[in-house]
């Protein structure tokens, strides 16, 4: 009987600390305060996936198009185990309402950074668990993506994110044990990144 009470509140403890997505405004000088605001109540939860059992959603990245704010983020598929993309979608930028699975690969995917370049719309999922990087261009945003280009591969890479800066491409990119961070540079968003020659430009000591 106590093992069964401990099994139910080790249940109920788990399904209070799942990770969830909570959105909310601050002034650019309140930045390095961001761990101070907390939302009363998260805006997108598990339990609002419709077209998988989710045991979590996290890595929120929010995109404004036609006045309308959209939120792709990783979803972690409890039966198949692994990630996969989604999208919620707001009027107002505070109730978002889920919209369905936007992408999703044989191999684990998370961390769904979007951009909006000359009219077109790019993607770059963390897929470590299958050694590279890659790019995925809208056919339909926000619901139709397809593989553009494998940026890098050969590494677990994590959290791949690109910026432009003097008319070049960077991208910074960490490997899954996150102890380095390196640097890799393109001409084009979808060209040939080449490493920095100071890689990795930071490493955790």
């Amino acid at each position: 009987m106590i093992n069964q009470i401990k099994k139910i509140i080790l249940k109920v403890i788990a399904k209070k600390r799942a990770w969830s997505i909570g959105i909310f405004s601050i002034s650019k000088t309140s930045l390095f305060e961001i761990e101070s605001f907390i939302p009363n109540e998260p805006t997108i939860t598990a339990l609002d996936i419709t077209d998988c059992k989710a045991s979590f959603v996290a890595d929120p990245f929010l995109i404004k198009e036609n006045g309308i704010i959209y939120c792709f983020f990783e979803i972690k598929d409890k039966i198949k185990n692994k990630g996969v993309i989604g999208v919620s979608s707001s009027q107002d930028g505070i109730n978002f309402d889920y919209q369905k699975i936007v992408l999703e690969e044989q191999f684990h995917l998370s961390y769904p950074s979007i951009y909006a370049i000359n009219g077109e719309h790019y993607m770059i999922p963390e897929s470590g668990e299958n050694n590279d990087v890659r790019l995925y261009k809208a056919n339909d945003f926000p619901y139709d993506w397809k593989l553009e280009k494998i940026l890098l591969q050969g590494k677990a890479y994590a959290d791949a994110t690109i910026t432009f800066y003097e008319n070049r491409w960077y991208m910074f990119v960490s490997e899954n044990t996150h102890d380095k961070l390196e640097v890799f540079y393109s001409d084009t968003i979808d060209g040939t990144y080449q490493p920095h020659s100071q890689n990795p430009i930071d490493r955790k000591s």
